[in-house]
């Protein structure tokens, strides 16, 4: 997804990704914690059944844009872990993070986010016992730029396991990078990547 204010337009406030037909339709909100004027967000999300999947860009000033696509595809928030627990436990809140180097002031910057984590939606049935595995998911990506908040995501489990994002951005400088991911029992994981 791009959203992008132009010329003398407000900047991004808000970007809500909503999955229409999914067991939670609003899977992602993004919350500009510092001015953006232009961003490119790349994610892997889960997708139960065909659906319409909405971008929806709040502005500082209130205006709403929205881009829409119908996406065919299903199963995805039911579909069992690729991973066994054993080694998803062993890996637990691993991040990864990488730019694309430091950013000359008015050029974009690249980050690329991973985290190490099975994102269960508690939608998965064990084939043996017929229960549903417990939930156990990313809640909150809190990003700062140059020890500032820049970006905080309010997700839930419609982010795929080992929840990845990349982040196109104007930063105006070269600056670090500091992640905090925590999730839904509590559990709080950190990274830090110089700019």
């Amino acid at each position: 997804m791009r959203v992008q204010a132009t010329g003398s337009a407000p900047a991004i406030a808000h970007i809500y990704l909503i999955v229409d037909h999914n067991p939670s339709p609003v899977g992602v909100v993004f919350h500009a914690m510092q001015k953006l004027s232009w961003v490119e967000i790349e994610t892997r999300i889960r997708i139960e059944s065909y659906t319409p999947l909405r971008v929806i860009a709040e502005y500082s000033d209130g205006t709403l844009g929205i881009s829409n696509r119908y996406i065919k595809a299903s199963g995805g928030c039911s579909a069992p872990a690729g991973s066994n627990n054993t080694v998803a436990e062993a890996n637990l809140g691993k991040i990864k993070l990488r730019s694309d180097g430091l950013a000359a002031s008015g050029a974009t910057q690249r980050l690329q986010l991973m985290v190490s984590h099975p994102n269960n939606s508690g939608l998965v049935r064990d084939p043996v016992t017929l229960l549903n595995e417990s939930p156990r998911f990313v809640r909150q990506i809190l990003i700062r730029f140059d020890e500032k908040p820049w970006l905080a995501v309010d997700t839930d489990f419609t982010l795929s396991e080992n929840p990845y994002l990349a982040v196109t951005w104007i930063p105006g400088g070269p600056g670090a990078y500091d992640v905090e991911v925590n999730d839904t029992r509590e559990r709080h994981f950190v990274a830090h990547l110089d700019g």
